[in-house]
């Protein structure tokens, strides 16, 4: 069995502490083996020495570069510049000639609460991330851990992958083009075609794309496009706002619509010949333009990992108003009441022709406007879906949207995911109530959700109401969406709790006591019902609130067995989540 690759991580702890977690914790997902170096030597040669050696013995690097400076050694050699112990983290990475991914934060970024730090010390990190922004190597920006976590998740680290990064990024790419180009051309003939159409729509797209500080056009075929995002948030922006300019220009022979695309992935920059600009390519640029095939007109598709960035951060259709770059009669997009709705949308897998892999497509667009229909099969792309898989298809969750067949709540947040699907915050439009939505999108992983609720209702009859153990409101098992719907905790997981405390050796020895014996109450009233929890883990143990002294609660049963089979006879309720085989084991352990 070939051993997992190594990667370190490199980051401030002051201040992305949680993102440095975040990452490992995606890194161990991925079968990597996260390496990390927390406590340092006084004097710099000895530092050198430990990280040549750490970062040696690694396949890559993930660099975290905010705007704290944060610890440095004590003791410099004559004439040494200061730097930190994670600036030198990426020198040794850059002089050993690992592939290195950065990551910048935003200006604005959320991060850990941390002390302000000297100006000195402000402006030697200002200057370092000024020769990261200006040097050889690629970078991307975050906002936050949850924009961070979409695109680390996005990275590959097969030796292959590994050895392509040296002069690869991570890219948001939009591709876009005129849809039914050739059926114009046939009506209008090339120089009206040219003078009508492609013109005016070619500069209305740049007029949108200098809307974006960071987006950056990389190739024009003259009736399409293919652009570059830091932000899968503005490039889905970008594209709504491209499909509703369309609309709203006045054209000679009627409004032309385009087909647009977005994906995130790994790309390389390639020199171009003779003093060409340079371009940007890689199989994640040829899976863009292969999902562009499939839009209809007025349509956005994305693959997954695009869909999984953006739906946390574009709630509305962006605002937009024309600057008459394209020589078009335009009317501004005014204020709409109420606001047009997004909808967001799974399409289900399609495999396209000369590729193994079958991504899953999904669509965001406006209600009434966009088409929100799933791509017909072509001798392009097949649909891939068993009827199983193809009952899970349809509406997603995305920050803003109202829950189907739950009137008034609204998505706030993302609060995690898993192989069963996600988990969102929702809040009652009326009552201001919040609660917990976890949805499932995978048909195999159903019988979880049935399992969690056979042990809930278990539990009721059992315990009654408990203040320990997360309690069940209201469910959907009978039609999508799917979704189990409980009480929202505010405090979040024990893991992070302890993260914004400062770490587990800010939590008192008392406290972290408290801790583990309200778990152990939960956990064996769950016993007392015949019920094992089988996935206690700090992310299923829940915090009442923020601070000292927060309540404990257990959650999350989805794969919990029974110790008595006999408790579901007694109180009459099916054992539905659980298969025979599993009872039979349970009962007799």
């Amino acid at each position: 069995m070939p051993a997992s690759p190594k990667v370190f991580i490199s980051g401030t702890t002051g201040d992305l502490g949680s993102c440095r977690k975040m990452v490992t914790d995606i890194l161990i997902g991925k079968e990597v083996l996260p390496i990390v170096q927390d406590h340092f030597p006084p004097d710099s040669r000895t530092v050198a020495e430990m990280l040549r050696d750490k970062i040696g013995g690694c396949d890559a690097v993930i660099c975290l570069v905010g705007t704290r400076f944060g610890a440095e050694p004590k003791e410099r050699t004559a004439g040494e510049a200061r730097r930190s112990y994670t600036q030198r983290e990426y020198d040794m990475a850059v002089e050993l000639g690992k592939p290195v991914f950065l990551f910048l934060t935003t200006p604005h970024a959320e991060v850990d609460a941390a002390p302000e730090e000297p100006l000195e010390l402000q402006a030697l990190q200002s200057e370092f991330r000024a020769r990261l922004c200006s040097g050889d190597k690629v970078w991307t920006e975050f906002a936050n851990g949850r924009e961070l976590s979409g695109k680390v998740a996005q990275l590959r680290f097969d030796p292959e992958s590994i050895a392509a990064s040296l002069n690869s990024r991570l890219s948001v790419l939009l591709c876009l083009d005129l849809y039914a180009a050739d059926e114009w051309k046939g009506r209008l003939g090339d120089d009206e075609y040219v003078r009508e159409v492609a013109v005016p729509f070619n500069q209305l797209f740049r007029d949108i794309l200098r809307r974006f500080a960071d987006a950056r056009e990389e190739q024009s075929t003259g009736h399409g496009f293919l652009a570059t995002f830091e932000r899968v948030q503005d490039a889905v922006q970008g594209a709504l706002m491209f499909h509703e300019a369309l609309g709203r220009c006045t054209w000679t022979h009627g409004p032309p619509q385009a087909g647009a695309a977005l994906h995130l992935g790994q790309t390389m920059r390639l020199p171009g010949a003779d003093g060409a600009p340079a371009h940007v390519v890689g199989q994640a640029v040829d899976l863009c333009r292969r999902l562009m095939t499939l839009a209809a007109g007025g349509q956005t598709l994305l693959t997954r990992p695009a869909y999984e960035n953006a739906s946390q951060y574009v709630r509305v259709l962006p605002a937009w108003s024309p600057s008459g770059s394209a020589n078009l009669p335009l009317a501004p997009m005014e204020a709409e009441a109420p606001p047009p709705q997004l909808s967001w949308l799974s399409h289900g897998r399609y495999r396209f022709r000369g590729r193994a892999e079958a991504p899953e497509v999904y669509e965001v667009g406006v209600v009434g406007r966009a088409p929100l229909a799933a791509p017909g099969d072509s001798d392009k792309a097949r649909r891939a879906d068993s009827a199983e898989e193809e009952q899970m298809r349809g509406w997603r969750p995305a920050t803003g949207q109202e829950i189907p067949v739950r009137p008034g709540w609204v998505i706030e947040e993302k609060l995690g995911e898993g192989g069963f699907g996600t988990v969102w915050m929702a809040r009652q439009t009326k009552l201001q109530e919040r609660r917990v939505f976890k949805f499932c999108h995978d048909a195999a992983r159903l019988q979880s959700f049935k399992r969690e609720l056979t042990l809930a209702r278990l539990m009721r009859e059992e315990l009654g109401t408990r203040d320990d153990i997360t309690r069940l409101h209201d469910l959907r098992l009978d039609a999508p969406p799917y979704f189990l719907e409980s009480e929202f905790v505010p405090g979040g997981n024990l893991q992070t709790w302890i993260e914004r405390r400062g770490g587990f050796e800010r939590v008192s020895l008392a406290e972290r006591v408290c801790i583990v014996a309200a778990v152990a109450t939960a956990t064996a009233a769950a016993h007392s019902a015949g019920i094992v929890h089988r996935d206690l883990k700090p992310t299923n143990v829940l915090m009442s609130t923020p601070d000292e002294g927060a309540r404990v609660v257990l959650s999350d049963f989805g794969i919990g067995g029974l110790a008595d089979r006999n408790r579901l006879e007694q109180h009459g309720i099916t054992a539905a989540g659980f298969t025979e085989k599993s009872l039979l084991e349970l009962g007799s352990s």
